[in-house]
């Protein structure tokens, strides 16, 4: 593509339409960050890094990125990124293989990346809500959210095996079981609670998940 004035005409619009989007995201996502930090960011200073930084990226063949909020703000919660060493730390991990190894890491397929991005994602979005009866004989489960083998760890861990009730009912209907690794977990969770002297009813699996479960454990109250 030849780059003259027709060419230039062509590509500004839309890229200073993308450029103020990603500088309107950086900004927005750093007022959450600095009330989670109690610091206050300079924002020059970050639409100057966020530009720079853009376009050192495309002389490596990189792609324009930005700050998003889904992503720094779990990370400062959580205390995984307290100061301005990380961003540089994960920027030189991740420049090292795209310059040293991209040969190696253009062999990976674009499918295989994208599903790791995805099983990443969905393995968080399940949810328990927990139910005690009124007279405090019984508790209810009520499982929410895919189960596979990105999710099925976080499921064993959402039950109070040591403080419920003898008696305990796991509703799975809104939950579904995707694929076989996963069978295991709901038997895990009745084996624990056995353990604790507890009797556990296991309902809601559809068809497809309730014919995976019987197969490979054979223990499943319907």
């Amino acid at each position: 593509m030849p780059l003259d004035l027709a060419t230039h005409q062509l590509i500004w619009p839309t890229a200073l339409s993308v450029a103020f989007v990603g500088l309107r995201e950086t900004l927005l996502t750093s007022k959450p960050v600095d009330e989670i930090t109690y610091t206050r960011s300079h924002k020059g200073q970050e639409s100057w890094a966020l530009g720079v930084s853009n376009i050192l990226s495309g002389f490596y063949g990189g792609m324009a990125g930005c700050a998003m909020i889904g992503q720094p703000v779990p990370k400062v919660t959580t205390g995984q990124a307290r100061t301005r060493i990380f961003t540089f730390v994960a920027g030189v991990f991740l420049l090292d293989p795209v310059t040293g190894l991209s040969e190696v890491t253009g062999q990976i397929p674009m499918a295989a990346l994208a599903m790791v991005l995805f099983a990443r994602r969905v393995a968080h979005v399940i949810s328990v809500d927990r139910t005690l009866a009124d007279d405090g004989a019984k508790v209810r489960y009520a499982v929410v959210g895919p189960l596979f083998f990105g999710s099925s760890n976080d499921l064993v861990d959402q039950f109070a095996y040591a403080d419920d009730p003898a008696v305990v009912d796991i509703d799975l209907s809104r939950a579904q079981i995707w694929d076989a690794s996963t069978v295991a977990a709901p038997h895990s969770v009745e084996t624990k609670y056995r353990d604790h002297g507890a009797t556990v009813t296991i309902t809601g699996l559809d068809g497809h998940s309730a014919g995976f479960h019987r197969r490979l454990t054979g223990q499943l109250n319907t």
